[in-house]
């Protein structure tokens, strides 16, 4: 549910490529917006991941 909402508050934001057809000015409005949703999401996110490397890391993998 993290990454989901993330995605969702994000998917307006220039990354990538596409940052080449941005106003400077824009980019660096949408710069700070990237950088607040980092800080308030980081924690939330590295925690989602590090539950699914666990979850996944110990699942014994079945013969073929």
């Amino acid at each position: 549910m993290v990454f989901v909402a993330i995605e969702s508050e994000t998917d307006h934001l220039p990354l990538g490529p596409v940052r080449q057809y941005w106003a400077k000015d824009s980019l660096t409005k949408k710069d700070d917006e990237i950088h607040a949703v980092d800080l308030f999401y980081r924690e939330q996110a590295l925690t989602a991941a590090q539950n699914i490397i666990h979850k996944y890391a110990t699942i014994e993998t079945l013969p073929n």
